[in-house]
C-alpha cells in the first residue's frame, strides 16, 4: 500500500513539474540561493510539537532581525516555510545574515538533505502515537479502536501515522546522518522540561550569538506558550482544517498508558525489537 501511494506521489509530481517547468525552475534556484552555512532544516516527526517549536524560533527570528512580519497564527509559513511545497518561500530570502530554517516531516533523502544542517525533533513514539489518535478520532471521525490505530488499520500509512512509519522515519534520519554537514537531535520531552535551554541549544547550533542575559529566549517561551497558541488558532484556525480548531493541545508526557492494552504493549515491544535501529535515549 505504502510503495503504490509512493509512487502515484511520485508520478503526480514529475508530471505537475512537466505542466510547471518554470515553477520548479524557480524553485530550485531558491533552493540554492543561500550560503549554506545559514541554511536549515527542521525535522520533525508527527506530533511531537512541531507548531510550538516553529512558532518560538520564528519569535527569534522576528525579534532579532527587527521583521516587519505580524505573528497572527501558529501556521508561520512566510518565516519557515514548508520544504517541498513550491508557494511556501522564506519572504527574507535576500537577507543572507537571516537564517533560512525549512521545515519538513519527510524522511531522508539524498536529493534534498545531502550535507544540509538538520535540526531533527523527536518524542516518544508511545505519546506521539497517543496523541495522533486522539486528534483522529476526534476530528477525523476515526472508527477503529486505538489498537487498530497502533496497527495501521484504517490509516493513511503514507503519512507517517503508523508505528511502523514512525519507525522508518527515524531509522531513515539516524542512518544517514553522516550524510548530513551538521545533525542534531532535539527529544520533545527534554525541550517540554527545559525549554529555554533546549531553545538555547538549537540556536547555538544554528550560530545565533546572543548575551546571556537577553530576553530573546525568554519571549520566545512565553510568546509560544500554550494559551496564546490556542488564541491563536482559535482566531486564525488553519486553512487544512475548514476553520476547526484541532492542533494545539497540553502534549502530555505519559498519557500514553490511558490508551495502551497488554495486546498493544505486547505489539509495540515486538514492532520496536524488530525494526527500531535507535532510541534515542528513550526506554522502550
Amino acid at each position: 500500500m505504502y510503495l503504490v501511494f509512493f509512487m502515484r506521489s511520485l508520478q503526480y509530481r514529475f508530471i505537475r513539474n512537466i505542466l510547471e517547468p518554470l515553477s520548479f525552475f524557480k524553485w530550485i534556484v531558491y533552493q540554492k540561493s543561500r550560503n549554506g552555512e545559514n541554511d536549515f532544516f527542521l525535522v520533525t516527526m508527527p506530533s511531537s510539537g512541531t507548531y510550538w517549536l516553529r512558532l518560538m524560533l520564528t519569535k527569534i527570528l522576528k525579534d532579532q532581525y527587527s521583521l516587519d512580519f505580524k505573528i497572527e497564527s501558529i501556521n508561520v509559513g512566510g518565516i519557515i516555510p514548508t520544504h517541498r511545497s513550491k508557494p511556501s518561500r522564506f519572504l527574507y530570502n535576500s537577507r543572507l545574515e537571516i537564517p533560512r530554517i525549512q521545515h519538513s516531516h519527510s524522511m531522508y533523502s539524498r536529493f534534498f538533505y545531502k550535507k544540509k544542517k538538520v535540526v531533527l525533533l523527536v518524542r516518544d513514539l508511545r505519546d506521539a502515537i497517543a496523541s495522533h489518535y486522539r486528534v483522529h478520532k476526534v476530528h477525523h471521525d476515526y472508527p477503529g479502536s486505538f489498537g487498530d490505530f497502533l496497527r495501521g488499520i484504517g490509516v493513511d500509512s503514507s503519512r507517517h501515522y503508523t508505528l511502523e512509519k514512525r519507525i522508518d522515519f527515524l531509522n531513515s534520519w539516524y542512518e544517514n546522518k553522516k550524510h548530513l554537514s551538521d545533525f542534531i537531535v532535539i527529544r520533545y520531552e527534554d525541550l517540554k522540561e527545559n525549554t529555554s535551554e533546549e531553545l538555547s541549544r538549537v540556536l547555538s547550533f544554528m550560530g545565533f550569538e546572543f548575551e546571556e542575559d537577553s530576553k530573546l529566549v525568554e519571549d520566545a517561551v512565553s510568546f509560544a506558550s500554550l494559551k496564546n497558541m490556542h488564541g491563536m488558532e482559535a482566531r486564525n484556525p488553519l486553512d487544512q482544517y475548514n476553520g476547526k480548531v484541532r492542533k494545539i493541545n497540553k502534549g502530555a508526557s505519559g498519557g500514553y498508558v490511558d490508551l495502551f492494552t497488554e495486546s498493544d504493549i505486547l505489539f509495540f515491544d515486538q514492532v520496536i525489537k524488530d525494526k527500531l535501529k535507535v532510541n534515542f535515549g528513550y526506554s522502550y
